[in-house]
Formats: C-alpha cells, sequence, structure tokens
C-alpha cells in the first residue's frame, strides 16, 4: 500500500489573490454578538427609549413652569 504523503502547496506571491483576513472584533462587537435580539426587537426598544426621552423632557419642562 502506498501512503498518503502531503503534498506541500506552492508558495504564492504577492500578485495572487490571498484569501482575506479574518476580521478583528473590538470589545462592543463581540458583546453584541453574544446577545441574540431581531431587528424588530431592536426597533421596539428604540421607540419605548425615544418615548422615555420625550416624557422626561415634557415632565421637566411641567415642573420648571411651577417651580
Amino acid at each position: 500500500m502506498q501512503e498518503n504523503i502531503p503534498v506541500p502547496e506552492k508558495q504564492s506571491n504577492n500578485n495572487d489573490v490571498t484569501q482575506p483576513k479574518p476580521e478583528q472584533k473590538n470589545a462592543k462587537e463581540k458583546l453584541y454578538d453574544k446577545i441574540p435580539v431581531t431587528v424588530h426587537t431592536l426597533d421596539i426598544i428604540i421607540k419605548l427609549l425615544i418615548a422615555a426621552i420625550v416624557v422626561t423632557v415634557i415632565l421637566g419642562m411641567v415642573a420648571g413652569r411651577t417651580a
């Protein structure tokens, strides 16, 4: 029987098309990858945060008038 001898790959030149390197992710992106959230859920969260900001501003305006 013949043994399977690995054939060395030919060395690539700078002119060859190379494989892109995997993207380096920062800490924020790594954290986001761990949290499974759909786009629909993110839309709801954003709308709730905007509503909370609007309510806070309105309450601040009302409280400022009466003070």
